[in-house]
């Protein structure tokens, strides 16, 4: 049996059917920039951060809401379950629970100003006495450099991120360090340390030199530290020695924060 092949006298262009389908996705990619520039409020309760625009083109597609953020429906919902995913993973590291069920909370402080200017490099050392807001503040860091870790928060895969960078984060106490071998160690060489409660420690040789150490290294490797304390930077001088000091205000980017003589908790109890 013979085989007939239709041959057509006017054969395919190839580069004519390519510049149809580049026409086409170039036409449909204008009326989308067009349908989202268009798009100035929150157009409807959402789900996934996307929203539907109609095209000429086309029926219509569903594409990522330009103006999705933390004060949209949907967005609001996912910023308070990501609060949520934080708040486990920061109990995880360390940071005590009686922070953590008051991160919300908005106060104004100096510890709290502190913080929101530190750019997590070198020292933050947050001085004072107790109820002035410094470990409030360093919880707040905390949470910050967590959710720095995730590249898109929208996206529910990228929270892993935060995840692993708390891995490389541990909050402990001057006396934790002294008293554990294993919390020093991490101290030393974790990528980010609160040192929460300077001068709590026992006033031993050993003692002092596990803190000095600590320090030092930490100084050395250049990694940022947030130090809170009820001591002068007089009193830390005193107690630890000059050099120590030094290395605390030596970064450009360190501070040395006295947060005041007023207790936050006080305050707040006489306006209750």
């Amino acid at each position: 049996m013979q085989e007939h092949f239709c041959v057509t006298s006017e054969p395919v262009r190839l580069d004519a059917v390519l510049g149809k389908i580049l026409s086409d996705i170039e036409l449909m990619s204008q009326e989308t920039k067009a349908a989202l520039g268009a798009i100035k409020t929150c157009p409807a309760p959402c789900s996934d951060q996307t929203v539907e625009i109609r095209l000429a083109s086309m029926k219509s597609r569903r594409v990522a809401c330009p103006i999705a953020s933390e004060n949209c429906d949907y967005g609001a919902r996912l910023a308070e379950r990501l609060a949520y995913f934080l708040i486990g993973i920061m109990s995880t590291v360390g940071v005590p629970a009686r922070h953590l069920d008051n991160i919300a909370g908005s106060v104004s402080s100096a510890a709290i100003h502190a913080a929101e200017s530190w750019q997590i490099r070198g020292f933050l050392v947050l001085t004072g006495i107790p109820g002035v807001g410094k470990s409030f503040a360093a919880t707040k860091i905390v949470m910050k450099y967590l959710r720095s870790a995730i590249c898109n928060w929208f996206v529910r895969q990228d929270w892993k991120n935060a995840s692993q960078a708390a891995e490389s984060v541990v909050w402990t106490s001057a006396k934790g360090i002294v008293d554990d071998k294993s919390l020093a160690a991490k101290a030393r060489s974790y990528r980010l340390v609160v040192l929460d409660d300077l001068g709590k420690e026992d006033e031993t040789r050993t003692g002092m030199a596990i803190v000095r150490d600590v320090i030092s290294k930490r100084y050395d490797a250049k990694q940022p530290t947030i130090i809170t304390s009820e001591l002068t930077l007089v009193n830390i001088q005193e107690r630890y020695g000059r050099y120590i000091v030094e290395r605390l205000v030596e970064d450009y980017c360190s501070k040395i924060v006295d947060c005041g003589r007023e207790s936050l908790r006080l305050k707040e109890g006489k306006s209750a």
